[in-house]
Parts: structure tokens; C-alpha cells; sequence
């Protein structure tokens, strides 16, 4: 691994690690200055999503990084993070490259009907501020046509087999890096949650909602202001999501659509 300033601020490479979020967050533990730093992979052999899934991270096959920053105070939750991620990873490619990449509420990025990338926020809260010490903005994208594993055929995709084009990566990382501090200045912004909702594909879908709590069918109607999801339930209960999932059941959008 190289100490270098390659993706604009100062950056951990590694040919393979078990998992760029935990290298990131070992760093915030040792010593940590505080000041924003970059930590990528070519392959990773441990590469997480939410609820511990395992994200496949292939070697050569997309971006794998994490990005480890002290956060200001105006950021209280991390949903507005998963957005800006989200939302300048999708800048960093269509400077190169014309895809219309959509958001599955409330952290996967899709093309074509399938999965692109993800996105893990980690961090630490300080329980005596109540503030964040650090948080940790990991997102893996597959850019480039690799044979994938079986059990994510059916489901994932990369850029090259959807557009036909080759992403350059470092190019990629710096823009990523870019629109991503650029809009830490304004993280509650009405442009970033304009940007997310007009990328989201999850409203106005019949959706099953999973928590850590419950499982349940329902139909997704609104993205909040706080980028939690209201969602109808079968008997008719409205109910508001800050966490979890809501899997798409069906493509098609709902037209007898009048909640």
C-alpha cells in the first residue's frame, strides 16, 4: 500500500484488502488527524453491503473505496450521505460516459434494470456530543465486463456491458472525490434531494419493506424531505421508513396511483 495524493487528498491503495471500509475505519481509531482521506482497492476479499452481505469485489472489475471524513455539524444522520454518494458517483460517470444510472432506495445504484453498486455510511458517535467523530462513505461500482459470480448473475451489472464503454477508474475517483466534498459544504441541500428523487426508481412501486423488526408488503408513495420512505401498507396504514429496504416487486409503475 502507497501514501500518496493521486485522487486529490491522501490516499491508501491496496492491490487486495479484506475491506476498504475497515481499513478506513482502523485508520480513524490510530492516531487520525481528522482531515479527509481516501482508501481503494483493486480487489477486496471481504467486501460488505448493508446487513453484512457480502459484496462481490472482484479484481479489476469496478472501484471499490472508501472515503473517511469528519463530518460538520449539520449532518445528524447519514441518509443524506447515501445520497450525496450516490448522487456523485452518478456526476463522476457521466463526465465520461452517458448512462442513466438510477437509485434503488435508499443506497443501490441500478442500470438497466439491475444493480450497479452500493453504498455502506459507517461512523462512530461520540456519547458525550452526540456527534459524529467520523463518518465513513464506502461505495463499490462494477465498471468493467467480468465474468460474474453465479449467484449474482441474474441481478448485477456493470457499465461496460450496459454502455458498451470503458469508464477511466482514476478519472472516476477524482470526480467522485470532487462533487462529493464540494457538496459536503451544503449536505442538506434542496439541490441533493432534488438530484436523489429524480434518480429514484422506488416510488410509486409495490415494494416489500424488511427492517431489522419486521417484513412486510406495501406500496412505496413518497421520498420525504429527510430521505426517509412513506409507504402504504396492505390495510391501508401509512408508515414512514428511515431504515431498511424496500425491494421493487414489480418494474411496471402503478398507474391507479392516488395516495
Amino acid at each position: 500500500m502507497v501514501n500518496k495524493r493521486k485522487y486529490v487528498i491522501p490516499t491508501v491503495e491496496y492491490e487486495v484488502t479484506d475491506s476498504t471500509n475497515e481499513r478506513a475505519k482502523m485508520h480513524a481509531k490510530d492516531g487520525w488527524n481528522g482531515k479527509a482521506m481516501l482508501f481503494i482497492a483493486d480487489e477486496q476479499t471481504n467486501g460488505r453491503g448493508r446487513y453484512s452481505r457480502k459484496f462481490y469485489s472482484k479484481k479489476g472489475a469496478g472501484v471499490y473505496l472508501s472515503l473517511l471524513f469528519k463530518p460538520n455539524s449539520d449532518i445528524t444522520t447519514t441518509t443524506s450521505v447515501v445520497a450525496l454518494s450516490a448522487i456523485s458517483m452518478i456526476k463522476a460517470i457521466n463526465e465520461q460516459i452517458d448512462a442513466d444510472v438510477k437509485i434503488k432506495w435508499v443506497n443501490d445504484l441500478v442500470l438497466g434494470e439491475k444493480k450497479l453498486g452500493g453504498i455502506l455510511i459507517e461512523g462512530s458517535i461520540n456519547p458525550k456530543t452526540k456527534a459524529y467523530d467520523y463518518l465513513i462513505a464506502g461505495i463499490g461500482v462494477n465498471l468493467y465486463s467480468k465474468e460474474p459470480e453465479k449467484e449474482i448473475l441474474s441481478i448485477a451489472t456493470n457499465l461496460e456491458d450496459e454502455t458498451g464503454e470503458k469508464v477511466n477508474k482514476d478519472d472516476l475517483v477524482r470526480a467522485f472525490v470532487k462533487h462529493f466534498l464540494e457538496g459536503l459544504k451544503s449536505p442538506d441541500s434542496d439541490e441533493l434531494f432534488s438530484a436523489y428523487s429524480a434518480r429514484l426508481i422506488t416510488t410509486k412501486k409495490d415494494v416489500t419493506v424488511k427492517t431489522l423488526t419486521e417484513e412486510y408488503d406495501a406500496t412505496a408513495i413518497r421520498l420525504n424531505r429527510d430521505y426517509s420512505l412513506s409507504v402504504i401498507t396492505k390495510s391501508g396504514e401509512e408508515k414512514q421508513i428511515y431504515t431498511g429496504e424496500a425491494s421493487i416487486k414489480q418494474n411496471k409503475e402503478i398507474k391507479n396511483y392516488h395516495y
